[in-house]
């Protein structure tokens, strides 16, 4: 009886931390999109023909000299997001075609990588993280497999 109740206790456990992983998925960030599509005043679309984007999607506001392009595929999924500020790049996310992210990189004023970057598996581990300064990588990186396990750390 106490061997069964140990098996349940653990059986619990592993399904408690398998929820956990799957619960790190980093998908599109819905918040931040619609905020920039409620402040647009000015909107367009254009098709593309390429293997992985279908169609493009412009969100513009002119006083602020914001624009965000939304590329999707063929199912209207997002696949990846480029946001400039005054021509320069601020923010670019990726994602696979499951919806989880593939990489999330932020810029300075000039659009060059600045600040925290991370890339990641398609089954939602983290596969590098790291920090930019200018364009360089700067700190420690540290580097994953695709199961999460550490299997390198820089310094830069």
């Amino acid at each position: 009886m106490k061997g069964f109740f140990l098996i349940i206790i653990g059986s619990l456990a592993i399904i408690g931390c398998n929820q956990e992983k799957s619960s790190k998925k980093k998908t599109v960030d819905n918040a931040y999109i619609d905020s920039l599509k409620k402040t647009a005043d000015t909107t367009f679309f254009k098709k593309q023909f390429t293997r992985d984007f279908a169609a493009a999607y412009y969100y513009g506001n002119r006083k602020d000299s914001v624009l965000m392009q939304l590329m999707k595929a063929s199912d209207s999924s997002i696949r990846q997001v480029i946001v400039t500020k005054n021509n320069r790049r601020i923010y670019f996310a990726q994602f696979y075609g499951n919806g989880q992210q593939k990489a999330e990189y932020n810029f300075d004023n000039y659009g060059s990588n600045d600040g925290a970057s991370k890339e990641f598996y398609e089954n939602g581990q983290v596969k590098e993280s790291g920090m930019y300064k200018a364009g360089f990588r700067t700190g420690e990186w540290i580097f994953n497999d695709s199961t999460g396990k550490q299997i390198e750390k820089k310094s830069y």
